[in-house]
């Protein structure tokens, strides 16, 4: 499923990564690459492979842990009796989803980033339908996992942002209002705020933008900040 790297990998992923391995991370590296002004926790989660024996061949593992996981996700779904029981059409979209995964995204070296944040998306998903619609019963759990996953792909890509209103529908609901409000400063709130608040720091230090490439969260006079022309032409 690896027979050549994601387009973008030579591009920015592999020099990147390199980059965190080798170097102090140093500011302004956006102005030598557009894809360094927004990094993704996959370039930091890969940096972490880089071990001794193995070097630099398992800087792409991440989409690999990513498709990976979710399969034994998906297949912990399928075969939930007490989904069958209850609510069949959680086990049903469990299995579509995951053969639909495994034909379309099988190809590891065609992730990127993107890729492994729609599989996130769909496990997102299939979450939040089953939390709205099981009754008489604690969520605390189900509500954290989803929590802990949108805070996730948040991180992999600032387009992934559109999914913060997914978190915010529990609060319509009033079987999951309190129990999502329940988990403000606990682990889960803290874990998520860090994961999201390393990000921001890292792009801040590549481009001293908050948000790239939303250029109302930019800031335009430090030294090492992009030109909003550049921006504005993106």
């Amino acid at each position: 499923a690896v027979s050549k790297n994601h387009d973008d990998f030579p591009y920015y992923h592999f020099p990147y990564i390199s980059i965190l391995t080798e170097f102090p991370h140093p500011f302004g590296l956006g102005l030598l690459n557009n894809g360094f002004r927004s990094p993704s926790s996959v370039f930091f989660i890969g940096s972490m492979f880089y071990l001794p024996g193995v070097g630099i061949y398992l800087f792409h593992i991440t989409p690999a842990l990513i498709l990976g996981y979710s399969n034994l996700i998906l297949i912990s779904k399928i075969f939930d009796k007490e989904n069958f029981r209850l609510l069949k059409f959680i086990n049903f979209i469990s299995l579509i989803s995951l053969i639909f995964i495994n034909i379309f995204f099988y190809r590891l070296a065609e992730h990127g980033t993107d890729r492994s944040g729609m599989i996130l998306v769909i496990i997102s998903f299939i979450l939040f339908i089953k939390v709205i619609n099981f009754k008489n019963r604690d969520h605390l759990s189900e509500i954290k996992f989803l929590i802990i996953i949108l805070c996730f792909t948040i991180t992999l890509k600032p387009f992934y942002l559109i999914n913060i209103p997914l978190i915010l529908l529990l609060l319509l609901y009033d079987k999951t209002r309190n129990v999502f409000l329940n988990l403000f400063f606990s682990k889960t709130f803290w874990y998520c705020l860090s994961l999201i608040f390393f990000i921001i720091i890292y792009t801040f230090i590549n481009s001293g933008c908050l948000f790239f490439p939303l250029v109302f969260t930019c800031f335009e006079n430090l030294p090492w900040s992009v030109d909003f022309k550049l921006i504005n032409d993106i």
